[in-house]
C-alpha cells in the first residue's frame, strides 16, 4: 500500500504496482482508456480480465497482489438478482482477506432498463461492505478521469490509516 500511496502522491515510484480491471457482461470497454490515463509510469501494471458473469470468474488467493480493482459491470432489471448473489459470493466473500479498494462502473441510469446509482447501491446491498473503500460511477465519456481521481482520493485514506497505526505503535513504545 505504501507504493500505492507514493504513486498517487506523485512520488513516482510505480514499481511492482498492479491493478485489476474486470469487465463483467456486455459493457463498453474501458481498459485502454485506463492504461492511457496512467501510462506515464512504465512499471504500473494493469491486469485485464473479461467474464460473462461473476459466477464464471474465479477470485482466488492471487487477488492479494493487486493494489486496487476496477469492475466494469453490466446491470439491468432482468439480471439484478443473479448479479447480487454472484457479487457477494464470488467477489466480496472470496476477497475479504485481501480487502482491496474497488470501483464499480455501471451503465448510465438514463438508458432503458438500467438502474440508477441509488438503486444499484440498494439492490447490491453495498451498505454492508465495511471492510474496504469503494465507490461507484456511471459510465460516461470521462469515467476514466473519475477513476484516476478516485485513486488520488483513496490515497488520503491509506495515508491516514498508516499514520494512525504509526502513532499507535509509537505511543506504546
Amino acid at each position: 500500500m505504501k507504493q500505492y500511496f507514493n504513486f498517487l502522491t506523485e512520488k513516482l515510484d510505480g514499481s511492482n504496482m498492479q491493478f485489476h480491471y474486470l469487465r463483467v457482461g456486455n459493457t463498453r470497454p474501458l481498459f485502454n482508456l485506463l492504461v492511457e490515463s496512467t501510462g506515464e509510469i512504465e512499471e504500473l501494471k494493469w491486469m485485464q480480465h473479461e467474464s460473462d458473469d461473476f459466477g464464471s470468474y474465479y477470485f482466488g488467493s492471487t487477488y492479494s497482489e493487486y493494489e486496487g480493482a476496477v469492475i466494469n459491470l453490466e446491470l439491468n432489471d432482468n439480471i439484478m438478482g443473479s448479479v447480487r448473489k454472484d457479487f457477494w459470493e464470488n467477489f466480496v466473500f472470496k476477497t475479504r482477506d485481501q480487502a482491496i479498494p474497488f470501483v464499480l462502473i455501471i451503465p448510465p441510469g438514463d438508458k432503458l432498463g438500467s438502474l440508477s446509482k441509488s438503486q444499484v447501491y440498494e439492490a447490491l446491498s453495498l451498505v454492508r461492505i465495511t471492510d474496504r473503500p469503494f465507490t461507484m460511477f456511471e459510465y460516461d465519456d470521462n469515467v476514466h478521469e473519475k477513476v484516476v481521481q478516485w485513486l488520488n482520493d483513496i490515497c488520503s485514506l491509506v495515508h491516514r490509516k498508516d499514520s494512525i497505526k504509526k502513532d499507535a505503535i509509537d505511543s506504546k513504545n
